[in-house]
């Protein structure tokens, strides 16, 4: 006969938290918005704030709210971000970069259930990292044969916002804030390229002294997805689309950002030194060219970009550019 005891002790053991019937006791639910906190959201719009802090999911049939954003939100009456507040671990970027993972490859991911549930810093996945830390949830469970896969997706605004807010103070220490981000956008809306490139290279003069702090991390300015990450998170932006390694006919490019009414194709390469600039940028040109990068937006009638842009090992920096437009 198995006692009181050994059941507790059993379900003490048991990991509950993707079990649907308890999927709610983590957040607050819609039903709890309007009987608990009735008064308080009638100075609210309920679907604004479905899309600031709504959006976690352990598998149950409903999604629950931050408790900690909707409490702030009841309190200081403002639509914010409040995870800055708690301080964002620095491992989380930190290991990004050490993976080097584009954050968009964190959006609509799939992942195993093991790989998701036995996660460990040496050898898993970093969607799983960013889901224990509560930066992903669960958008969708999918049978594949004899294995099971999750989708993983930013769960709100909030959690999307911190999480871009946090990389950029982790680049560059807090050297860059979003008045830089938005003229670097309207440099791209209004085709400026060379202040484009000149911006980026000035900026990035101010924080590659703070990498090269970082240990282990030096190795990291050899590779372009180093500069592939600092450009994601210098153009992130709600009113642009970026699309990071987007596939062609030959290949995939570095990165594809649709913004008014415009398509930007970037291509990225390293040279040595100064000397290899030439080189560098015909190699990006001739690529995006000859891999039909800008094939697949012919038919939408915009204007498409091409952008070679080199980065210098020695410099640690952009030392060129080249834009010509697909025909």
């Amino acid at each position: 006969m198995i006692s009181k005891f050994s059941i507790f002790t059993y379900l003490y053991l048991v990991d509950i938290s993707l079990e649907p019937e308890f999927s709610t006791i983590c957040g607050y639910t819609d039903k709890d918005l309007g009987t608990v906190f009735k008064e308080e959201v009638k100075n609210f719009d309920r679907d604004k704030i479905r899309t600031w802090y709504n959006g976690y999911s352990w598998l149950g049939e409903e999604k629950v709210y931050n408790p900690r954003g909707i409490l702030k939100l009841f309190f200081n009456k403002e639509f914010k971000s409040w995870c800055p507040e708690d301080g964002t671990p620095h491992y989380l970027f930190y290991y990004l970069m050490k993976k080097r993972a584009l954050p968009l490859q964190l959006e609509n991911s799939l992942i195993l259930d093991d790989d998701l549930i036995k996660f460990s810093m040496d050898s898993g996945k970093i969607e799983a990292l960013y889901f224990q830390s509560g930066f992903l949830t669960i958008q969708e469970e999918l049978y594949k044969v004899d294995d099971i896969y999750y989708r993983l997706d930013y769960p709100n605004l909030e959690a999307r916002k911190s999480f871009h807010h946090g990389l950029m103070a982790y680049i560059t220490q807090g050297q860059i804030d979003d008045e830089y981000k938005s003229e670097l956008t309207e440099y791209l809306k209004h085709n400026y390229f060379k202040k484009f490139c000149e911006y980026l290279h000035n900026k990035l003069c101010g924080v590659s002294c703070y990498w090269n702090m970082m240990p282990n991390e030096r190795f990291f300015f050899n590779y372009e997805s180093c500069y592939s990450l600092f450009l994601y998170a210098s153009l992130h932006s709600p009113n642009l689309q970026m699309i990071p390694e987007q596939p062609s006919k030959a290949g995939r490019s570095d990165l594809t950002v649709l913004y008014d009414k415009q398509v930007f194709i970037f291509e990225l390469k390293m040279a040595k030194s100064a000397k290899g600039l030439k080189k560098a940028l015909d190699s990006a040109m001739d690529q995006i060219k000859k891999r039909g990068y800008g094939e697949s937006y012919k038919d939408s009638e915009q204007p498409i970009h091409l952008i070679a842009l080199a980065f210098s090992k020695e410099e640690r920096n952009a030392i060129g550019w080249r834009h010509e437009m697909l025909s």
